[in-house]
């Protein structure tokens, strides 16, 4: 059994020394590993010549119900010491990133926020870019998408709603060009006003292309102080009800300051989403956009040298002499042989997260698919870009009612086309793209409330993500289940071992068996006072020193029988203990005489 045990312990140090659990450094695996081995290694007492034994030998024959004991202790201690290390450090990140959200959000909402180095995490913020307008490229995910919901999109007619749900819908929130390697960013940002003034609505395109239909809708979205408040509709929005907007980048800008009180944005917006695979349908003679008609950043190349011949050699694989058309599915058809789709990306060399997506691990989620796109595709000069926001979402069909969660957040590429303009340009495997799911539920009636709709049953991206769970309830879940455990092998060992082996700390059996009692009583008649806390050896030493009325090797018997049954696991024998009580009854007797 032990060296089962052992065999146990090394496979656990070796899996950690493997890269297990991820989150770790590899320092503290190092640390782990070290003393689940020192766990595993006999410990020894200092030698004693009178009674040299191991210090984890037991007195009496071991059972196999202490073996598994004993195993399962380890193994539950091992879990929780896993856990210690690498789920409460980021339950206790997350409670910091609550607290001082929670911190800021006391102060007054007129004070200037700065944006931070890297993008938060925290749910009250909304930071989608840094302070150099850059978002870097995930270069190991473990997502887990939620059921937050961000936005709300009102068709205003079902005539509207059937059009738009017989293709893919896409929310668009923010595009970026410029792509270093390892992150996008805006290559120009800017920062200006513009507004309606005495027009009913504010102008954001003016050219609307033959053939596609335009879409007016009713956007409501969350105002975030701690954030960035980006204008949001339908992809290619033409003009919007709003007052004014702050223009950061092409097709990108900000919402206006809310009135102090208001919790949420509430505007109409008319667009024309226009598809790749909606344009191919009606005219596949279209060109590409060339420099100067469009800005050069939008076929601009990757810095890293090594980076930039591997995907030149990657897009050289399609030919050079097909038409524009043709080209672009063969981008989508080489993406997705290329790579696969998948959430949790490991990435362990710490590779370039394009690099490890295209030619190493060859796994990413729709951001490096877009990212991969958009690369070959100016390798072929076609005009390309990245942009951000929601597909799928759920349909309330009583109120006609769209729901984009946080799990329903998409990227896609952009292509810019002659006599089109931006074209989405999505090559995300279709079965990892969320669809629209109907639901008959009434939608709730107060859509400023952040979270009115995790009350909802709302599927996730792939089917296996659940709800968003408390920050206390891993740990929680992980403790019950150790304590559980254990107290069903501690039940298993009493009901399976003998009473008498179920000893207390001094060694006396549960219910104590007749012959001490009679031992007791002979005590008290001999003038000795039996105290509960000694051994029956020094009781009977003391009886025999006080009188020489009682046989001493009765008493001997005694004690030798009590011994064996109570620390040697002896077998119980009624015979001797007939015996035993004869002397000791007899004993009394004479004691009374």
């Amino acid at each position: 059994m032990r060296a089962i045990l052992v065999f146990v312990h090394i496979i656990i140090a070796y899996v950690l020394l493997r890269g297990w659990p991820e989150a770790l450094p590899m320092w503290l695996r190092a640390a782990l590993a070290l003393i689940v081995i020192m766990l595993a290694l006999p410990l020894r007492e200092k030698k004693n010549t009178a009674h040299p034994r191991k210090l984890l030998t037991c007195l009496r024959k071991p059972h196999w119900m202490d073996f598994l004991y004993i195993g399962a202790v380890i193994v539950v201690i091992e879990l929780l010491l896993l856990s210690v290390f690498t789920i409460f450090p980021k339950e206790a990140e997350n409670l910091a990133i609550d607290l001082h959200s929670w911190v800021k959000s006391t102060d007054s909402q007129e004070e200037e926020q700065g944006t931070p180095d890297e993008l938060s995490t925290s749910e009250n913020g909304n930071w989608l870019w840094d302070n150099h307008s850059q978002r870097p490229l995930a270069n190991r995910s473990s997502k887990q998408p939620k059921n937050r919901p961000d936005i709300f999109v009102d068709l205003l007619s079902p005539e509207n709603t059937k059009r738009l749900k017989r293709t893919q819908i896409y929310i668009k929130s923010f595009s970026l060009d410029y792509f270093d390697g390892t992150r996008w960013a805006i290559h120009q940002p800017t920062k200006f006003t513009i507004d309606k003034g005495n027009s009913e609505k504010l102008q954001i395109s003016s050219k609307i292309i033959e053939n596609f239909p335009t879409y007016t809708c009713r956007v409501t979205q969350t105002f975030h102080n701690d954030g960035q408040n980006v204008f949001c509709s339908i992809h290619n929005p033409l003009n919007s009800q709003i007052s004014s907007l702050t223009k950061v980048n092409t097709d990108t800008y900000l919402l206006p300051q809310l009135p102090t009180g208001d919790s949420s944005y509430n505007y109409l917006a008319t667009s024309q989403p226009l598809n790749l695979n909606a344009i191919l349908k009606l005219d596949s003679t279209f060109l590409p956009a060339k420099p100067p008609t469009i800005n050069s950043v939008y076929l601009s190349k990757v810095p890293d040298y090594q980076l930039q011949q591997n995907i030149a050699n990657l897009a050289n694989t399609i030919p050079s002499d097909l038409g524009t058309s043709e080209t672009l599915l063969q981008i989508r058809k080489l993406i997705r042989k290329q790579s696969s789709y998948s959430l949790n990306i490991k990435n362990p060399q710490q590779l370039n997260p394009l690099d490890n997506f295209l030619f190493h691990e060859r796994k990413g989620y729709c951001e490096h698919f877009a990212t991969a796109t958009a690369l070959l595709c100016r390798e072929h000069g076609i005009p390309s870009r990245i942009s951000y926001g929601w597909t799928g979402g759920k349909h309330f069909v009583d109120s006609n009612l769209f729901v984009f969660l946080a799990k329903n957040a998409h990227a896609w590429t952009e292509i810019y086309l002659v006599g089109y303009g931006w074209v989405i340009f999505d090559t995300t495997p279709p079965s990892h793209i969320q669809t629209n799911q109907d639901s008959d539920e009434p939608a709730p009636a107060n859509l400023g409330d952040k979270y009115s709709y995790e009350v909802y049953d709302l599927d996730s991206e792939l089917g296996d993500y659940s709800k968003e769970s408390p920050a206390w309830k891993i740990p929680a879940m992980i403790l019950c289940i150790g304590a559980l455990f254990t107290t069903l092998i501690l039940l298993l060992r009493r009901i399976s071992t003998s009473p008498r082996a179920n000893a207390t700390s001094g060694h006396l059996p549960a219910s104590p068996p007749k012959y001490l009692s009679l031992f007791e009583k002979l005590c008290s008649r001999l003038g000795h006072h039996y105290c509960k806390g000694t051994t029956l050896a020094h009781n009977i030493n003391a009886i025999k020193t006080k009188t020489e009325a009682v046989n001493q090797e009765d008493l001997d018997d005694l004690l030798d029988y009590h011994y064996n049954i109570t620390y040697r696991d002896a077998p119980i024998d009624k015979s001797v203990e007939s015996k035993i009580l004869k002397s000791l009854r007899q004993s009394l007797a004479s004691c009374e005489t």
